[in-house]
């Protein structure tokens, strides 16, 4: 995987009609790493920035600018991999 992806986890297929649009709250839960080119047996996992676990839900409207850019529009995270489940 280049480091310029986004890499996301599918948990649970949706039906199709069902989604959030811009302005809805949504609760994510989400873990960053910064990209090392030595980890290859491990997705190029380096050292771990960031993470929702363990502190409680993350809440947060869609596309309205209060998240990191990365996290929708993978422009805030070219050197990095975030994995998001909602």
């Amino acid at each position: 995987m280049a480091p310029s992806q986004l890499q996301k986890i599918l948990i649970r297929a949706g039906n199709g009609r069902d989604y959030p649009h811009t302005g809805d709250e949504v609760t994510i839960e989400y873990t960053g790493w910064l990209y090392d080119d030595s980890k290859a047996h491990n997705d190029y996992k380096g050292r771990q920035f960031d993470s929702s676990r363990g502190r409680g839900d993350f809440k947060t409207p869609i596309r309205v600018g209060r998240v990191i850019p990365g996290e929708f529009n993978r422009t805030g995270l070219e050197r990095a991999f975030a994995e998001v489940g909602a």
